[in-house]
């Protein structure tokens, strides 16, 4: 139960955040994986493929290890690559 809740939560914030910054408006391609690790973490890993300009496009990579701590799902470590690629 607690690793759907996790579940859950994960899928609820990528939605919201998804919202926010310029990748709202231009995003093209946008995936996103979640791994529970027990009751109380797991991780994500979100790629999105998005248009900088005519002739570049950036590949972004940004993982997220999450742990419940005092009933709380926090995010306790975040990294983000981004990569230009030439169309």
């Amino acid at each position: 139960m607690k690793t759907i809740r996790f579940l859950a939560l994960s899928l609820f914030l990528t939605f919201a955040f998804s919202r926010l910054g310029k990748a709202q408006e231009i995003n093209t391609v946008d995936k996103m994986e979640i791994y529970p690790l027990s009751d109380d973490s797991g991780y994500t890993v979100r790629t999105w493929e998005y248009p900088k300009d005519e002739k570049t496009k950036t590949f972004e990579y940004v993982s997220k290890i999450w742990s419940k701590t005092e009933g709380k799902w926090k995010i306790s470590l975040l990294h983000s690559t981004a990569k230009e690629i030439p169309n």
